[in-house]
């Protein structure tokens, strides 16, 4: 893991205003972060009701936690890497839009370590379309979480 820049560091030369990018990456890791919140509790709320093994939330912590620090690492590279992007990173944020929207929509998960699983393997996708920026790592981070969408919406039914 990176060490943590300092705001300055981060900002726009002569400015203390972060890039247009970095902002755009930080409301796309603020949706996985809400996103992986939400899935925390519902664990901590299954555990509690005796539907979760101490085992699988053990999991579920685990990947809470990778995902935290995974939206971290896409915060502090995108302000070197992203700024090319800006173009293909629409259909990025289009996809945390439609999270954060889905979590709007449902309050209940069925399956909490599916969920937190694919959500790990989206925030992960975010941290190779910031170490490796192109076309393709922004299609397939849009449509990682779009799977994360998907699943979210297939359990509300």
């Amino acid at each position: 893991m990176p060490q943590s820049p300092d705001s300055k560091s981060l900002a726009v030369p002569g400015s203390s205003e972060l890039p247009p990018i970095v902002e755009r990456t930080v409301m796309v890791t603020r949706a996985l972060r809400n996103a992986a919140g939400q899935l925390m509790e519902r664990a901590l709320a299954d555990r509690a009701a005796g539907t979760l093994s101490k085992s699988d939330l053990l999991k579920v912590q685990d990947q809470y936690q990778s995902i935290i620090d995974a939206a971290n690492r896409a915060v502090y590279e995108a302000t070197a890497r992203l700024p090319p992007m800006a173009n293909d990173f629409a259909q990025v944020e289009a996809a945390a839009r439609q999270l954060e929207q889905a979590l709007l929509q449902v309050r209940h998960f069925t399956e909490t370590l599916v969920l937190t699983a694919k959500l790990l393997l989206a925030v992960g996708a975010l941290v190779t379309l910031v170490l490796q920026p192109n076309p393709g790592t922004a299609t397939a981070t849009a449509a990682a979480i779009a799977d994360v969408v998907k699943t979210i919406r297939d359990q509300a039914k």
